[in-house]
């Protein structure tokens, strides 16, 4: 506690950025949505803070750190239901890794939208680390949900890396489904089990967005949104989701799965919305190591859209999240050897060259400092 506070980047992009929230609700269920967007340049207001206290409790005690550790009510550069910047806007929905939540990429969907996206954020009740609705209300993630580290021993960490090898070590899309099958019964069914809830939810937001655009369901986004420009990403079982959708979804043009299992069961042979797998190398469980590049590269070879595969050597799979600001936790093995500054900045070119190039036909990707890239 005696550590300075973490350096907060900022977005780059040529837009201040704006914030809002709001919920999509059919019958008892429902999902709530944090909205980040391109803001008018005139923008002034409250800002989202970085991490208040509440979310902080909630991510301490899943990680074992006190609460005060984590909290930090600093400004963000995210100015609370700002005026959105005229015109129709390309539209993401961005999934959190499992037990996590809707703020936890923010530096990245704070550079997404001051290059002129939309990001929604889904967070999902009961699934979500701790969710704060509009009216105020904490809903913590259900006990017969959650897992954490503590469910692993050593055991099990190497078997994981076993499954890991033998599927990178898949010759063709049929045998990685194999494999890839295999890894999910033996490891990931409790994972597995709770796809369904959260495709819903994604499903439920994406039947909204028609009633959102138009201004049948009020919001600050009412004329901003360019449903012809959609796409997905997301972090660990969030970026299981975004692949899942872009290769089944037809609404979704696009996906991102950041360090997510592409499970076998979301293979779909007639897709043609490009995907970019994002890996990292460097991920600890028990002690053991984890190295997840290539795992999805017969999938990636046989995607009829394109896209992409990079790895981002020495990073860990929280490097993913805003836990990268925070440079102690490598001493926890929470985060991996990579630098702070060159995963921020290379996971925020990524996305904002895969979006730019398949939603708004812009230039071809590039490799990001630090990031090891396969363009198909």
């Amino acid at each position: 506690m005696l550590l300075p506070p973490p350096e907060i980047p900022e977005p780059e992009g040529e837009h201040k950025v704006g914030v809002t929230e709001f919920e999509v609700q059919d019958g008892e269920s429902f999902v709530h949505v944090t909205a980040w967007y391109p803001a008018v340049n005139n923008a002034e207001g409250e800002r989202l803070p970085y991490m208040p206290a509440y979310l902080a409790e909630a991510l301490g005690e899943q990680q074992g750190f006190p609460g005060e550790l984590m909290t930090d009510e600093r400004p963000t550069e995210s100015i609370i239901d700002a005026e959105v910047l005229a015109g129709q806007h390309p539209v993401l929905l961005f999934n959190h890794g499992y037990g996590s939540f809707a703020q936890q990429n923010l530096t990245n969907v704070e550079q997404l939208a001051s290059y002129g996206f939309v990001v929604l954020a889904l967070g999902h009740p009961g699934h979500s680390l701790i969710m704060k609705r509009v009216n105020g209300a904490l809903v913590p993630q259900q006990q017969s949900v959650a897992i954490s580290a503590n469910d692993f021993d050593v055991d099990i960490a190497n078997s994981i890396s076993t499954h890991i090898e033998r599927i990178r070590q898949s010759q063709s899309l049929v045998e990685w489904q194999q494999k890839a099958q295999q890894y999910e019964q033996d490891i990931m069914s409790k994972a597995v089990s709770n796809f369904q809830p959260w495709l819903e939810n994604n499903q439920l937001l994406l039947d909204a967005l028609p009633s959102i655009a138009s201004g049948t369901q009020q919001t600050r986004l009412t004329g901003h949104l360019d449903l012809d420009k959609l796409a997905a990403f997301g972090h660990s079982f969030g970026g299981s989701i975004a692949s899942h959708l872009a290769m089944n979804d037809e609404r979704v043009k696009a996906g991102v799965n950041l360090d997510g299992q592409h499970y076998s069961f979301s293979l779909n042979p007639n897709n043609a919305s490009p995907i970019c797998f994002v890996y990292t190398t460097d991920t600890q469980l028990q002690g053991v190591t984890h190295d997840y590049s290539w795992m999805d590269q017969q999938v990636a070879k046989a995607n009829s859209g394109g896209g992409c595969e990079a790895v981002f050597t020495g990073a860990a799979h929280m490097n993913f999240s805003i836990l990268n600001h925070l440079p102690y936790l490598k001493y926890a093995g929470i985060l991996g050897s990579i630098d702070s500054k060159v995963m921020h900045n290379a996971s925020n070119a990524l996305l904002v060259q895969f979006f730019d190039q398949h939603l708004r036909q812009g230039p071809e990707m590039i490799a990001p400092a630090g990031v090891e890239l396969r363009i198909y």
